[in-house]
């Protein structure tokens, strides 16, 4: 799969959980999460604390829809030239280009999050 195949709102999905991952979030502490608006956001849950990130709507679509869609978008992104393909597009990314990372941490430590300056060993 090509990053440039990936609907927009789920491609948005996938670079704030990047982001997150970066911070050294663990993949079990990020979510997906779909609304009956078709509103769509990344999930952190850390500290005993709940963080959202909206990603955007897709309002054509049941949440089912979204959830299989999402499912199949990961399932074909797990191969190396489309994570590669994916870290540029992160790299090119609003959170980098436009300094919203610096945002985003702030966000976070406002919300009462702990940063990581390491992956944590899990559990």
């Amino acid at each position: 799969m090509k990053v440039s195949e990936i609907h927009p709102v789920l491609l948005e999905a996938l670079m704030a959980h990047e982001a997150l991952r970066r911070l050294h979030f663990l993949p079990a502490e990020i979510y997906f999460a779909t609304h009956g608006d078709g509103r769509i956001q990344t999930i952190l849950k850390a500290d005993s604390r709940t963080f959202s990130i909206d990603c955007g709507r897709i309002p054509d679509l049941t949440r089912d829809e979204i959830h299989a869609l999402w499912a199949d978008t990961v399932e074909r992104t797990k191969n190396q030239e489309t994570l590669q393909q994916l870290g540029e597009a992160f790299m090119r990314s609003d959170l980098v280009r436009y300094r919203r990372g610096a945002e985003l941490v702030m966000a976070l430590l406002n919300c009462g999050i702990t940063l990581r300056m390491r992956e944590p060993a899990e559990a």
